[in-house]
């Protein structure tokens, strides 16, 4: 949207700069209000006029997203008891676990029951993501050699809000002589229980974190009790002779702090999940022009990954005005400030990513930010326009997302919604006075 009359400035801090030093406040106040509400009211006669009367019930949400609600969950560690059969796995992993100690990568056969395999194994230290959903198995631990006449037990916490509860607890594990420090719970394997642990963090994203410690024999003493921050990821493949193919995931904790690192105790983890990130595409009109109806002034991309981390992606900027983009009442990006620390420098009345070489899935700029709320859709932009009439200096208004059943001048769409190109205008199907399930890019009428 070319705007070339309109010159933009920075927002939120000059705006609160040139309120100080007004001789007159709320004249100041009165006179940025009948600014927007001219320009408002014309862009709303315009768009009402290619568009339609709007529906009362009209949404400008299109996303159709609704809170993952977790009340009444609770953080759990379920044991469960296994068949016995449960050991099989751990016989034929075993010489992987050893080989992955040291090295990142392993593959070998072996026969068990009557059964030949071939495994393949990799390993990495990942970090932790403490918030999930899994069936947790411990199969393997290990200690230190100067700890061989020492029992010990190992145990996962997680600790959330005041509160805290044992995930794993009393896995009990000795050194033995001649220089193998696994621990050997038969013959057949090095294995600890014939138990799993169904475990939930989910209801307790954002506050808590797991970790890990031991305790000896004859001491509740919590050693080495720290956050757990990374595990040893073990990815083992066994493919039979016959062509059947088992996958397994493990990850390896330190609970001793000692040299060996992340192989204290190794689990066996099954259905795992977390939750599906939330991502909505806000595509918003500065008012620069008042006829204009292509949504690409700002298009910006807010996700929250459920896990208690938020960001915003700015993917396109068609305006020439400055603006302020805002997360609950909070300024977090400027594009007159922190547009130029951009490689390529980006400058007020630059309009970016938006002509016909538009690359949909570009970052121009990646903020983390806290408080989005989806369901409020609870950002606004500033936006700084020059006041050419009474030459006073800059007016400044803000932009909500609108209400049910207002003239849009933001929308809310899935990320796979592209926006248009310069002065091209949103499809009727989509801001026409109904509510449609498909969604659309094409870059026409």
């Amino acid at each position: 949207m070319a705007k070339n009359l309109l010159k933009g400035m920075a927002a939120l801090a000059i705006c609160a700069a040139f309120a100080s030093c007004s001789h007159d406040t709320d004249f100041e106040s009165a006179h940025q209000s009948a600014v927007f509400d001219n320009l408002k009211n014309q862009y709303s006669a315009n768009f009402i006029k290619k568009y339609g009367e709007i529906d009362p019930n009209q949404s400008w949400d299109f996303t159709g997203y609704s809170s993952m609600t977790r009340a009444g969950e609770n953080v759990e560690s379920i044991q469960q008891q296994e068949g016995p059969n449960f050991y099989g796995y751990c016989y034929v992993d075993t010489k992987a676990m050893k080989d992955l100690l040291s090295k990142s990568s392993t593959s070998y056969d072996i026969t068990f029951d009557h059964v030949t395999y071939h495994v393949t194994g990799t390993a990495s230290n990942i970090t932790f993501n403490p918030y999930f959903s899994a069936k947790i198995t411990p199969s393997f631990a290990r200690i230190d050699e100067f700890n061989t006449t020492t029992y010990r037990y190992y145990h996962l916490h997680f600790t959330w809000n005041n509160q805290d509860k044992e995930m794993i607890s009393n896995i009990s594990v000795v050194g033995r002589s001649g220089g193998e420090y696994w621990y050997d719970g038969r013959s057949n394997g090095t294995v600890i229980h014939r138990t799993s642990r169904l475990t939930n963090t989910l209801p307790a994203v954002g506050t808590g974190n797991w970790y890990a410690y031991y305790t000896n024999k004859t001491d509740n003493t919590k050693y080495n009790y720290v956050p757990v921050t990374t595990v040893r990821e073990y990815k083992i493949t066994a493919t039979t002779t016959k062509g059947e193919t088992f996958e397994r995931t493990y990850w390896g904790f330190d609970c001793d702090g000692a040299e060996n690192g992340l192989v204290d105790l190794i689990c066996l983890v099954n259905d795992y999940s977390i939750p599906n990130p939330i991502i909505k595409r806000y595509m918003i009109e500065d008012l620069g022009t008042t006829d204009d109806t292509d949504f690409n002034d700002i298009v910006v991309d807010f996700k929250d990954d459920q896990l208690g981390h938020q960001t915003a992606t700015i993917r396109a900027m068609g305006g020439t005005l400055d603006f302020t983009l805002n997360v609950a009442g909070t300024a977090v990006w400027t594009k007159s400030v922190n547009g130029p620390q951009l490689t390529p420098a980006v400058n007020v009345k630059d309009m970016v990513n938006t002509d016909a070489d538009t690359e949909f899935n570009k970052a121009l700029a990646t903020i983390s930010i806290s408080g989005w709320n989806p369901d409020d859709n609870n950002i606004s932009v500033t936006v700084t326009y020059k006041d050419e009439t009474t030459k006073t200096g800059n007016t400044f208004y803000t932009i909500p997302f609108p209400e049910v059943g207002q003239v849009p001048m933001m929308i809310a769409t899935d990320p796979s919604v592209l926006w248009m190109y310069e002065r091209v205008d949103f499809p009727t199907w989509w801001l026409e006075n109904e509510n449609n399930s498909d969604t659309g890019d094409d870059q026409s009428n």
